[in-house]
């Protein structure tokens, strides 16, 4: 979790400060945005995540921290049109052509497991 909270402070810093030594191109992608970042601890709970996200007025999500917690939010972004993130999110439930607003950033169980039986 501090991982984590570190680096989405420091992704921040650089989003509000045009800062492109880690992502070239940021300020022109984020040109005319505003930015809050809200660190959320939910404490890999389903319900506390979903509230969180109902009492929240939030463009894009990062989490949760489980494929269970981030199956709950998948729904709910859909419904409200916002961009939700799994960033350990792995269970191949989670496929992005069923569910549009839900990217990953690492492998699905499965393309893991693939990987993993190549080598």
């Amino acid at each position: 979790y501090r991982q984590l909270a570190c680096s989405s402070l420091l992704a921040s810093h650089h989003i509000l400060r045009g800062d492109e030594s880690v992502v070239p191109g940021l300020a022109s992608l984020t040109a005319n945005q505003s930015f809050e970042l809200q660190v959320l601890d939910t404490g890999s709970a389903a319900f506390f995540a979903v509230a969180a996200f109902l009492h929240s007025d939030v463009s894009a999500l990062v989490g949760g921290g489980s494929s269970g917690v981030t199956s709950q939010l998948v729904a709910l972004a859909k419904a409200t049109d916002t961009a939700l993130v799994g960033y350990r999110s792995t269970s191949t439930t989670l496929r992005r052509a069923s569910n549009s607003h839900f990217a990953r950033t690492v492998p699905s169980d499965a393309a893991a497991t693939a990987a993993m039986a190549r080598l």
